[in-house]
């Protein structure tokens, strides 16, 4: 025996999200300001972790819209040469809109 109203389906579903893991970043430095020198490079796996939030709108039965906003932080690093690491840290944002079809 069941009390109470069966819930509401609500087409419009807002969600948040959050990660860690690593990321492959390559990074080539040949300047600085008005200061220009031979280029440095460096590629590697680093540490990275992310936050996001958006909404998923129902489009039928098995399939959903989704719109969201994703914010990537990655601490980045570079050999400057003689013996000298430079360092800084990454961000990026991006708008995801995606099409989402349940199999």
């Amino acid at each position: 025996m069941s009390i109470g109203r069966a819930p509401v389906d609500f087409p419009v579903k807002p969600y948040v999200g959050a990660g860690l893991g690593y990321a492959w970043n390559e990074l080539g430095v040949n300047s600085i300001g008005a200061t220009s020198f031979q280029t440095v490079h460096d590629d590697n796996w680093r540490f990275a972790y992310n936050l996001m939030a958006g909404v998923s709108i129902a489009a039928s039965e098995g399939s959903r819209f989704t719109i969201g906003y994703r914010w990537l932080h990655e601490d980045i690093g570079i050999n400057c040469g003689t013996g000298v690491s430079c360092s800084g840290s990454l961000n990026s944002s991006s708008i995801d809109v995606g099409y989402i079809i349940n199999l």
